[in-house]
């Protein structure tokens, strides 16, 4: 993944401000804000890594179930009738549910851009 790490199942988003001359991250999935920082790689990740090993102490000492995956339903909405129209019949075609047809291409599209941009 382009601009993000990965600890203990847990992905951050890092941005560079050339004005602070820092790296930021931010840690996805998570309700609660975790925000990390270094001026480098490697102190980015140690601070990426301290931030999540506090927050899986903090959660087990409150029993608290740590937050690092969504969950619910992801509404997707075509962004014309001819494109739903074109899934539909793709999905029709391959005589599956529009649901199973998407998660099909999504996964296809995500390991695609997993092999192009590997993490860490």
């Amino acid at each position: 993944m382009k601009n993000a790490v990965e600890y203990k199942g847990f992905i951050g988003k890092v941005e560079y401000d050339a004005d602070d001359q820092m790296l930021y991250g931010s840690v996805l999935g998570a309700k609660t804000v975790l925000s990390f920082a270094g001026k480098d790689g490697i102190e980015l990740d140690l601070s990426f890594r301290t931030v999540v090993d506090e927050y899986l102490g903090y959660c087990a000492e409150n029993g608290i179930q740590p937050e690092k995956t969504w969950k619910g339903k992801m509404t997707f909405r075509p962004k014309s009738d001819e494109l739903r129209q074109k899934i539909a019949i793709r999905a029709e075609l391959a005589d599956v549910s529009i649901n199973d047809w998407l998660n099909d291409v999504v996964e296809k599209a995500v390991s695609a851009s997993d092999h192009q941009h590997p993490s860490n």
